[in-house]
């Protein structure tokens, strides 16, 4: 489906570069670039790394032109007092807050940043924010509902001196009219509890910020070019952390990039296109075309030192040999998508305990030390 003209890391293993196009086959005259996504080793499915997981250090839509909807109706800010909840923004009878979107678009994801004082949440048992369509009844409905839209976790923290839940997250709510928060507590482990906020004097809410995102008509790409390092990554993950409804026109990461460099990690680059003709056969691939890159210049520096073995007559060079079966290894599996084990043989390479992770890995060379 892609194919990757360029797909590397620079000699000084400070950038990234993806060079890559839609295969051009009659196939996919109207199949477009949709979105990429970039994992680490240690990031990716152990299972199976050809599926795109929930945890990676860079995300970025390519094909959607993302944008916020600029009136005050969808786009709304709520500071609330501790005593206060403001009682157009409670559904009658005490079913959640209720706010209504009324449009001809189809959303493209919803924010939500909510913290408050809920005591009925304890402080051990952590609660839960549903936002559901206007069908879902929080008194008969269970949480697996087709009418549940998203869920997000509340954590457990400290604001100005209040022992405080927050919720923050985002989900893709369709072009449903009118979507509903509810508030779950946890009873016990995996058990969750309806709570009518009517019924109760200890949920205070002090910060209510939600925000309503859509998409306009895609940009026909075919082709992607990208030179991103680790600011890109750092960029994507505050994006996403910085206390404030996440910009989806903007790159988004789940998992921060730790690494001062690009040097230390195997990646996996996943390029997603739109939906595919039935008929394309199954040789040429599907949506998703994951490509796999490492610094190589990281790998033979330090893998030179094993060469000193070779002026060493006594013995046989065997962390020589090692290093040559291990990395030829990692590119025979890379090669025949056997990703499973090619992240192992990264690891015995460059892993904190591999051959070439540490300098103090770098075993002497032979009888002469």
């Amino acid at each position: 489906m892609v194919l990757y003209d360029q797909l590397r890391i620079s000699d000084d293993g400070q950038s990234m570069f993806i060079d890559a196009h839609v295969n051009q086959a009659s196939y996919f005259d109207n199949v477009y670039l949709k979105k990429i996504t970039i994992c680490t080793e240690d990031q990716v499915s152990e299972i199976n790394p050809q599926i795109v997981g929930d945890k990676f250090i860079y995300q970025a839509d390519i094909a959607s032109t993302i944008q916020a909807i600029p009136t005050p109706l969808y786009n709304k800010t709520r500071v609330l007092s501790e005593s206060q909840l403001i009682d157009a923004m409670l559904e009658n009878g005490g079913w959640g807050i209720r706010f209504i979107i009324n449009m001809g678009y189809t959303v493209r994801r919803l924010d939500v940043v909510l913290s408050g004082k809920f005591s009925v949440c304890g402080d051990t048992l952590a609660p839960k924010l549903v936002v559901a369509n206007n069908a879902f009844n929080p008194e008969t409905d269970s949480l697996e509902s087709p009418d549940v839209l998203f869920t997000v976790n509340g954590t457990y923290h400290e604001e100005k001196g209040h022992n405080t839940w927050l919720f923050k997250g985002h989900g893709e709510i369709g072009q449903y009219s009118t979507p509903k928060f509810y508030l779950y507590k946890q009873v016990e482990t995996d058990t969750y509890e309806y709570v009518r906020l009517d019924e109760t004097d200890d949920v205070n809410f002090l910060h209510f910020l939600w925000q309503v995102w859509v998409s306009t008509p895609q940009e026909t790409k075919k082709e992607l070019h990208l030179v991103l390092g680790k600011s890109s990554f750092d960029e994507a993950f505050n994006n996403t952390n910085e206390g404030e409804p996440i910009d989806p026109s903007k790159p988004i990461a789940t998992v921060s990039f730790s690494n001062a460099d690009l040097s230390h990690n195997m990646f996996f680059v996943y390029i997603e296109t739109t939906p595919i003709p039935i008929d394309v056969p199954c040789s040429l691939g599907g949506e998703i075309t994951l490509g796999v890159t490492f610094d190589y210049d990281a790998v033979f520096t330090p893998a030179m030192n094993y060469t000193r073995q070779l002026a060493d007559k006594c013995e046989i060079p065997s962390n020589f040999i090692d290093f040559i079966l291990n990395f030829n290894a990692l590119k025979l599996a890379i090669e025949t998508e056997h990703y499973v084990p090619a992240i192992q043989y990264w690891r015995n390479l460059m892993g904190d305990k591999g051959m070439l992770g540490a300098r103090d890995n770098i075993r002497p060379c032979g009888c002469h030390g």
